[in-house]
């Protein structure tokens, strides 16, 4: 067991799944992979960015059934030199203090050499899904509101 902030790149290349512990702040390894969902669940994989250049990261609520809600629901934090920056969502309180020029700074990178991150889960998950392998753009195709989004999240059973 580990607390989140504890989790580092060598325990995600040990083992890639991790799982929320009865609500708390709390991570088990997952040992039994391929899985069929990753609700609950952190994944820690290399992600490349628009560069070519490869990171590590952890990515969470990533929805294996519904594309919309990864689209705005996924979290992504970057690893660099055993520090991690937590990338705000368009919608997030914070995205002018954590959004994507942040990360820029964070990677010592331009923007343009960053974006999209891409990502593959691809053996790690069991499912036939468009989602094993997906981008993350600077940008969402489309910006929902608060309600929205609060509908998205009611109308989803697995984020």
């Amino acid at each position: 067991m580990k607390r989140v902030e504890d989790v580092t790149v060598a325990d995600f290349a040990m083992h890639p799944v991790w799982e929320y512990v009865g609500g708390e702040p709390v991570l088990v390894p997952v040992t039994d992979l391929p899985v069929d969902s990753l609700q609950n669940r952190i994944v820690g994989v290399q992600v490349h960015l628009a560069n070519g250049a490869c990171a590590w990261a952890s990515l969470c609520n990533i929805s294996l059934r519904h594309p919309r809600s990864t689209g705005h629901f996924l979290t992504v934090s970057i690893e660099k030199d055993g520090a991690w920056f937590h990338l705000a969502r368009y919608h997030d309180v914070d995205y002018d203090q954590r959004g994507p020029n942040q990360l820029a700074e964070f990677l010592g990178l331009p923007i343009s050499s960053i974006f999209p991150i891409e990502y593959d889960l691809t053996g790690l998950v069991d499912v036939d899904s468009v989602l094993v392998k997906g981008a993350i753009p600077l940008q969402p195709q489309e910006r929902l509101s608060e309600d929205e989004l609060i509908q998205l999240a009611l109308d989803v059973d697995e984020v």
